[in-house]
């Protein structure tokens, strides 16, 4: 089975130890990085984009500050 490695892009401390905590000891799922906004969000994805492996789910919260979820989405689509 594959690994799927995910994205987090979440800016509250406490939902961030929320999500690493259920997905740790989980077979099959990988959280590679979580990042504070949007911005962080893109700038990550850049630094991948020399080739190593993208996330296969990218997670958004909405109300993240600097670029929020939707104004993100919009970019990556």
């Amino acid at each position: 089975m594959n690994t799927m490695k995910i994205l987090l892009g979440e800016d509250d401390l406490d939902d961030r130890e929320i999500f690493a905590y259920f997905l740790e000891g989980r077979e099959g799922l990988e959280l590679m990085k979580c990042v504070e906004n949007g911005i962080q969000v893109l700038e990550f994805l850049a630094e991948l984009a020399d080739g190593s492996e993208m996330p296969d789910l990218i997670l958004l919260d909405h109300n993240m500050p600097k670029m929020n979820g939707s104004e993100t989405l919009k970019l990556l689509h």
